[in-house]
C-alpha cells in the first residue's frame, strides 16, 4: 500500500486551552495508531498546523473527519504527496512546538524557515509547513533525548 503525506492548516472555532488541546491529542494518539497514522501537531495562536503520514485510504479517511470537526473552521490542506518512508514514525501524534510563548530555539527555526518569528499556518506553502514540521520535530526530539 502506498504511504502518504497530508498537510493541513486550520483555524480554531474557540479558544482551545490546555485541556481541550489534550483531549484532541490523546483521542489522536489512541485513534492514529490503531490505523498505522503517525504525525504531528502544532497549534499556536488559535491556529492548527498539521502533518498526518500513513496508507493512503486511512489518512483520507482522517482528513475527512478533522475537516468535519466543529472545533476548527477553514481546513486547507497545502500538501498531499506519496512518500517512500515516514519522517514523523515514532509518533502517532506528538505535539511540536508547544505554546504561544515561543522558546528561542524555536524562534530561530521560525527565522531560519520561513524568514520571521511570525507564524499564520494557512499562509504557508506546502514545503514550508513541512521544513517548519521537520525542524521542530528535531528540537522535540533533541529535548526529550
Amino acid at each position: 500500500m502506498p504511504l502518504i503525506r497530508l498537510i493541513y492548516a486550520s483555524v480554531a472555532r474557540e479558544n482551545v486551552d490546555f485541556d481541550v488541546l489534550s483531549d484532541i491529542l490523546d483521542h489522536a494518539d489512541r485513534a492514529n495508531a490503531s490505523q498505522h497514522i503517525t504525525g504531528a501537531l502544532l497549534f499556536t495562536n488559535g491556529h492548527f498546523l498539521q502533518i498526518l503520514e500513513g496508507e493512503r485510504a486511512a489518512v483520507n479517511a482522517l482528513y475527512l473527519r478533522i475537516a468535519a470537526d466543529r472545533r476548527h473552521h477553514t481546513p486547507e490542506i497545502l500538501d498531499c504527496t506519496q512518500i517512500s518512508a515516514r519522517r514523523f514514525g515514532d509518533w502517532s501524534m506528538k505535539h511540536i512546538g508547544a505554546d504561544d510563548a515561543l522558546t528561542e530555539g524555536r524562534r530561530q527555526i521560525l527565522r531560519e524557515v520561513l524568514g520571521t518569528e511570525r507564524l499564520v499556518p494557512a499562509a504557508l506553502m506546502g514545503h514550508q509547513a513541512y521544513q517548519l514540521l521537520l525542524a521542530l520535530a528535531k528540537l522535540e526530539r533533541s529535548r526529550a533525548a
